[in-house]
């Protein structure tokens, strides 16, 4: 490889790395508009994280699921719904925010995602962690979870 092709790719990496950042700390939040629609929600939330991956969930009706991902947005890695059975769940959000550690190039993000269980069934919640221009054949990891919704109970 000629210093020529060398600096092209390297300055192609710079901007792809920008965009990202960009991308990531221009999304807007919203937490608040969400913190205000559960709070008077009539069904009760679940939050799941990474480490709930491969288990079974039983919820009602009405309830939410909160999804909590660590990923490396910084350097264009994010996590992607896959299949969901919008019958089923509804996404009612997604928001990315800043991990500890702010400043730091490279540091993660956490992805929340907030998902409204709308009908009984048996769903499932799949997730991909890949760079959206590599494609999802490039993942780096996955998430996934069985979600059985039944009835509210009176």
């Amino acid at each position: 490889m000629t210093p020529k092709q060398r600096r092209g790719n390297s300055t192609k990496q710079i901007l792809e790395c920008l965009v990202c950042i960009i991308l990531v700390t221009t999304i807007p939040s919203t937490a608040d508009a969400m913190s205000a629609f559960i709070h008077h929600s009539e069904g009760k939330m679940t939050t799941i994280t990474r480490e709930d991956s491969g288990k079974e969930f039983r919820v009602s009706v009405g309830d939410i699921i909160e999804v909590e991902l660590s990923g490396l947005g910084s350097a264009g890695y994010g996590w992607y719904p896959e299949q969901l059975d919008r019958t089923l769940l509804e996404l009612l959000s997604e928001e990315t925010q800043k991990a500890t550690g702010e400043g730091r190039i490279g540091a993660p993000v956490k992805g929340l995602w907030r998902f409204k269980a709308v009908r009984e069934g048996q769903a499932e919640i799949r997730m991909l962690h890949y760079r959206i221009w590599e494609g999802k054949e490039k993942a780096t990891d996955h998430f996934y979870i069985k979600v059985q919704i039944t009835q509210k109970e009176e």
